[in-house]
């Protein structure tokens, strides 16, 4: 039959155990051994993974325990009372610190956590973790990519011949994880960490982003931009509309290029491809501008204008395709040289039909370009890393 305790009991052992303990002394009886600490990383929820200020916002509590020596008892003489609840305040704690915390370092727990003592002298104590960790972004593959965030615990001032951290589990415990809308938690690993005084553990969590949202607000329409430029080489030059349309998909890539890198950090080692992407389709679009103010200006040329040498090839060219166009009458083949003369002296003016031939030119080459660099980009970046990958 079981032992019912009651308040005498308690009353009695915490009398009895606290009277002569100083939570300032480290609770073994013989001062050179090691105190042998376990810690578990519990995940409520990953709140925010900030890319621009690096910075990884989680909640969660810390799992530890050790053996205090000196808050041990025999059970049987407190009525077979097997453990007991205190405020933290009231026992000894190992000084351990989340090293990384972004903002300022403080010691773990507060006045309103309690401990549990088990007769044997364990000591389990839970503290909350609310923390913000500096997390060492690489924003390569943005928006495509997978970020590895670190967890470093570490003694503040107790030497590891004295305090040694041990891990629980082999990973971070994600039992009580909310599932993140950003972020998919996809590993986690704990690995010991010594420095020349001071022992710790270093807690890695692997984050792989979901791409829903990146597809329809950066992808789809860096897809669609760089066929706009070629679309420009399309329109008359007389229409007016030439220079409108070019100078409009620049600044719209000029603009969506701003907005990129607002949501980046400013590195210098790690370059996004999505910036080198659209770094490139804006100097693309700012040569469109240049060639299509180019070809207005060669449109207007007066006929009497004398032919730069740079516009020889397409003349040449445009006189080539005359002369190889077929004929269905003998008659049409057969012109009086005079006539030949006249139109070999207005077809070296005709900067019309050259400007023309420079649109079709522009737009097959701005084509191919645009599905080229869109082509190597797609290859480059979804054999690494897999869109909306799911674990299981």
């Amino acid at each position: 039959m079981a032992q019912a305790q009651t308040i005498d009991d308690v009353e009695r052992l915490h009398i009895d155990i606290f009277s002569s303990y100083n939570r300032l002394i480290r609770p073994v009886r013989n001062m050179t051994k090691t105190l042998q600490v376990h810690i578990g990383l519990f995940l409520s929820s990953v709140d925010e993974l900030n890319v621009k200020d690096q910075v990884l916002r989680t909640k969660g509590w810390l799992s530890l325990n050790w053996t205090d020596e000196l808050l041990s008892w025999n059970r049987s003489e407190y009525n077979g009372l097997v453990s007991i609840q205190v405020p933290e305040t009231k026992v000894w704690l190992p000084d351990f610190m989340l090293l990384n915390q972004y903002n300022r370092k403080m010691r773990f727990g507060s006045k309103d956590t309690d401990i549990i003592i088990k007769h044997t002298g364990e000591v389990i104590w839970e503290p909350i973790l609310e923390s913000s960790t500096s997390c060492q972004v690489n924003i390569r593959f943005y928006p495509f990519d997978k970020q590895t965030c670190t967890f470093e615990i570490l003694s503040w001032m107790t030497k590891k011949q004295f305090l040694m951290a041990h891990a629980t589990q082999p990973s971070i415990n994600l039992e009580y994880l909310t599932p993140s809308a950003e972020f998919e938690m996809e590993d986690s690993s704990v690995e010991k960490t010594l420095s020349d005084d001071l022992g710790g553990l270093l807690f890695s969590l692997t984050l792989r982003r979901k791409t829903t949202f990146y597809w329809l607000t950066i992808v789809l329409p860096l897809i669609a931009f760089p066929f706009l430029c070629p679309v420009s080489f399309l329109i008359p030059a007389c229409s007016g509309e030439k220079i409108t349309l070019s100078v409009t998909v620049l600044l719209s890539f000029l603009v969506f290029t701003g907005l990129i890198n607002d949501s980046l950090p400013k590195l210098s080692n790690t370059i996004s491809y999505c910036v080198l992407y659209t770094s490139l389709q804006t100097l693309s679009s700012l040569l469109t501008v240049v060639i299509n103010g180019i070809i207005i200006y060669i449109d207007a040329m007066p006929p009497s204008s004398p032919m730069p040498r740079c516009l020889r090839y397409f003349e040449e060219a445009q006189t080539e395709s005359k002369s190889n166009a077929p004929n269905g009458e003998n008659g049409r083949n057969v012109r009086s040289s005079a006539c030949d003369v006249k139109e070999d002296k207005t077809k070296y003016q005709d900067y019309k039909n050259i400007a023309r031939r420079i649109d079709r030119f522009c737009f097959s080459l701005g084509l191919g370009f645009s599905v080229t660099s869109l082509f190597l980009v797609v290859l480059h970046r979804l054999p690494k890393v897999d869109v909306d990958h799911h674990p299981h």
